[in-house]
């Protein structure tokens, strides 16, 4: 089991994406596609709670329906806050996932930059 937060699965949907195209071992990229697996089923739950609590947020027309200028959902100032401390109280929610910590050794041949290590380093032994 490893214990991360909803920010630690955010923040390393991209990095996961890139290395998903390098070649590792078998065990490795069984491991690597499980806890992929997973994180996309924490990521996608997140992405609906995230437009859920923005909708609660937003301010809406005369029939109910949100408003949105260019592509941007209109929240006003006065809520502006409270819409964001939400929003960063979820990405601090702790989650458990069911799969193993990843061995550093299957990222030996890879090529990520620091600040991706960085990103994976919560998924690592």
């Amino acid at each position: 089991m490893i214990k991360v937060t909803i920010g630690d699965i955010t923040n390393s949907v991209a990095v996961f994406n890139k290395i998903t195209k390098e070649s590792f071992s078998g065990s490795g990229a069984f491991k690597i596609a499980r806890l992929i697996r997973e994180l996309s089923k924490e990521n996608d739950s997140y992405l609906a709670t995230r437009l859920d609590i923005i909708n609660k947020y937003a301010d809406k027309d005369d029939n109910g329906e949100t408003i949105v200028t260019d592509g941007t959902v209109h929240i006003s100032p006065e809520r502006m806050d409270e819409c964001t401390n939400e929003l960063a109280e979820l990405l601090k929610t702790e989650v458990e996932l069911s799969v193993e910590l990843l061995e550093l050794e299957y990222f030996d041949n890879t090529t990520i930059t620091p600040d991706e290590a960085q990103v994976l380093l919560p998924f690592i032994k």
